[in-house]
């Protein structure tokens, strides 16, 4: 199923680089191979390149929905870069992505980001270009503007790809990228080009493909294989070859050099060899080794970064020192083994396969161009963890699990792949300055303010009101702002299974459970039905929902072992969900429709606040989910908690039988316990006690049985009885 964004994207190509260049050093298919499998998923695509008119001749290669925006006059290259975002302004303007092909196609790139905030920009690194003048040992100036560039251009980048874990660990600590804005990618092979073929291996063939340059380490290459029976064969070009050729010559090596080959013709060279070896001093992302891993090859390698993050010895390839000596021991301890040779090239291809495959490259890049809209319910007042949680400052905006707040983790998760105005709040007037204090990116219209409470139902129909009626086809995210989930990259990944879930069964509601792990009366659960999907992962048909069970029935459901944790995290289409709300919550409908044709007329609040009131205050679950048999749950294991309660926060803070404390505490002798304590000036001790809450604010003090937590929404109710909500 193919996702479609009504998006245009533009890939600025390298510095200096054409079609026409690509052609010559023969890459052309190889590199336009992505771009045309990705232009199913956009509207059009621009490709900047650094080539003249002739460029142009390429169109039919690239196909229909890619464009060729070549440079229109004789600048040097480094000239028209800095020019490019000025000279093609309004062809830039009218994209939404901006992708770099390399780090040293950033420069229009990033400039483009510059005059048009709003836009995405992907910036990708085939190699850490400082990392590699480093290990060169580059002149100090070139490494300082280097260093300087790629600062700025990580800076203002949305998204930044590695393809390499090497590479993102050198960039993230040299220049400070936040965890979140890192993505690891790696090259992609042509997996149907590269695979093994029926073709006679020509014994003692050696193949090394790729540059004749210093860091390939060939010289000692050529020493090790001097005095064994190898014929050598050297794939591409490069200033040693001359040099190379004598010192082969001199120590009686036969060597072939074949020069630059077409990527069509490579795999033939390849599958000829008996051995690929790659002997370099540091690599980025090998592509030279992932092709011969394509066509099965049994591979040698040295054991640098880049490399072993490939290769596991003796499993998929084998590595070896950068020495000439230990590069012997192993091209001997591989041609005179033919039963390791077997297993190491079906298990090179095994892994080219499952990891480097353009279909799974492509799935991982496409999830950075996901257009969902999300809408995060901030309204709560969260009294079950009260005192903590109140209605000046409930639990969705307090730094219970890290320095950030619940909310600012939720938007966190969803950062940088989710665009800020994709994202939208539904909150009440009393907590709408928070939310803009905490979320200073989030534009102040995507805040939808609730008259007063009326659950999901409420919320959801008031931001559909807000919401253009030609996104009622597209997949919506609706989620609670309090949840803790330790896992962000596991938590996206089912956001966009979701998302793709929903595209391929347009009339099915996606949702998420946990299976739980003891009895939460807090909370409500689902009865899962029959298998519908068991691919990536475990999603069921939904039998039936169950709200907030008591105490004993919640024990048999954690029994049984066929209930869920519902956890409130939904993706569908709008519009299915709007006729659902129709049928079954009629009256709720009406005032939607009256609000939406209401929006932005005279008295407007008034309005919507005389007619939300008449809205039907339920859940989703309980207000149409129940009544629709096209529901669907994906299992998540534990881990995704929405601290509803005292209980559950100490469970997620500290083991079973450990101790957690924060603010001013002494302990002496006591067990499972947590002490919350915001009064610093005060000083809580506690001996010897056990399965105990300690809850201390400026007024309050809450001491209870970490079992009876639950109940702490029952003194809330009391503190309202007795006239007392000054203390809620």
């Amino acid at each position: 199923m193919v996702t479609h964004y009504q998006k245009n994207l533009a890939l600025f190509f390298s510095h200096g680089v054409s079609l026409k260049k690509w052609e010559d050093i023969g890459n052309l298919d190889r590199e336009i191979a992505f771009y045309k499998r990705l232009a199913d998923n956009f509207e059009e695509i621009l490709f900047f390149t650094y080539g003249r008119k002739n460029d142009l001749k390429y169109q039919a290669n690239v196909g229909l929905k890619i464009k060729i925006i070549p440079k229109p006059f004789g600048l040097p290259s480094i000239l028209y870069g800095f020019l490019l975002p000025f000279v093609h302004y309004s062809k830039i303007k009218s994209v939404d992505i901006l992708k770099t092909n390399q780090m040293s196609s950033a420069i229009p790139a990033v400039i483009a980001k510059l005059f048009h905030r709003k836009k995405k920009l992907i910036v990708r690194n085939g190699y850490e270009w400082l990392k590699i003048l480093e290990n060169e040992k580059k002149l100090r100036w070139k490494k300082s503007i280097v260093y300087l560039w790629e600062k700025i251009a990580y800076k203002v980048a949305d998204i930044v790809i590695f393809t390499s874990q090497k590479d993102k660990t050198f960039a993230k600590e040299k220049f400070k990228i936040p965890e979140r804005k890192i993505r690891i990618v790696p090259n992609y092979i042509d997996t149907d080009l590269f695979k093994p073929q029926d073709i006679e291996k020509e014994k003692g063939r050696v193949v090394f493909v790729g540059r004749l340059s210093k860091e390939k380490n060939l010289f000692n290459l050529i020493w090790a294989a001097a005095g064994l029976p190898v014929n050598l064969v050297f794939i591409g070009q490069g200033e040693l070859k001359d040099d190379l050729e004598e010192l082969a010559k001199e120590k009686g090596v036969k060597i072939e050099f074949k020069g630059k080959l077409n990527n069509s013709e490579l795999p033939e060279e390849l599958n000829k060899a008996e051995i690929f070896i790659l002997p370099s001093l540091y690599e980025g992302c090998p592509k030279a080794l992932l092709e011969a891993m394509a066509c099965g090859l049994p591979c040698i390698a040295t054991d640098v970064d880049g490399i072993k993050e490939v290769i596991i010895h003796k499993e998929n390839g084998y590595l070896c020192q950068t020495d000439s000596t230990s590069i012997k021991e192993a091209l001997l301890a591989v041609l005179n083994d033919k039963n390791l040779q077997e297993i190491i090239g079906k298990n090179a291809r095994k892994t080219i396969e499952e990891n480097y495959s353009l279909e799974k490259v492509f799935q991982q890049e496409t999830a950075f161009f996901s257009d969902l809209k999300v809408l995060i319910l901030a309204g709560g007042k969260g009294t079950r963890l009260w005192p903590l949680s109140r209605a000046e400052k409930p639990k969705q905006f307090q730094k219970l699990t890290s320095t950030k707040t619940m909310l600012q983790e939720t938007v966190w998760r969803l950062s940088p792949d989710i665009a800020w105005g994709n994202i939208f709040i539904s909150t009440n007037t009393l907590y709408e300055k928070e939310i803009k204090d905490e979320l200073p990116k989030l534009p102040k219209d995507n805040i939808i303010i609730e008259p007063l409470d009326k659950e999901r139902v409420g919320a959801l129909l008031l931001f559909l009101a807000h919401l253009p009626k030609e996104l009622y086809q597209e997949p919506l995210l609706v989620l609670p702002s309090d949840y803790s989930i330790p896992d962000a990259d596991l938590f996206k990944k089912i956001i966009l299974k979701g998302e793709s879930f929903i595209k391929k069964y347009p009339d099915h509601i996606f949702i998420i459970g946990s299976k739980p792990d003891f009895p939460d009366t807090g909370l409500g659960y689902i009865k899962k039905g029959s298998l519908k999907e068991d691919e990536d992962f475990s999603i069921f048909n939904v039998d039936s929902f169950i709200e907030k069970p008591s105490l004993e029935i919640a024990a048999s459901f954690v029994e049984q072992g066929s209930y869920l944790l519902n956890i409130p995290i939904y993706v569908f289409l709008p519009q299915l969900v709007l006729d659902l709300i129709k049928q079954y919550l009629p009256s709720s409908f009406k005032r939607f429709q009256e609000i939406k044709k209401a929006i932005g007329q005279k008295d407007f609040d008034k309005f919507l606040e005389r007619e939300y009131k008449e809205m039907e205050e339920t859940s989703l679950e309980s207000g149409i989910f129940n009544h629709y048999n096209k529901v669907a749950v994906l299992e998540v294991k534990d881990g995704w908690n929405d601290l509803g309660s005292w209980a559950s926060l100490k469970d997620f803070l500290a083991g079973k039988n450990e101790n957690f404390a924060t603010g001013n505490h002494i302990d002496l002798d006591s067990k499972n316990i947590l002490v919350f304590n915001q009064k610093n000036e005060q000083l809580v001790a506690t001996i010897g006690v056990s399965d105990l809450i300690v809850a201390v604010t400026k007024d309050i003090i809450l001491v209870c049985n970490k079992n009876d937590s639950q109940k702490v929404k029952q003194l809330a109710e009391i503190l309202k009885k007795e006239n007392k909500s000054k203390y809620l």
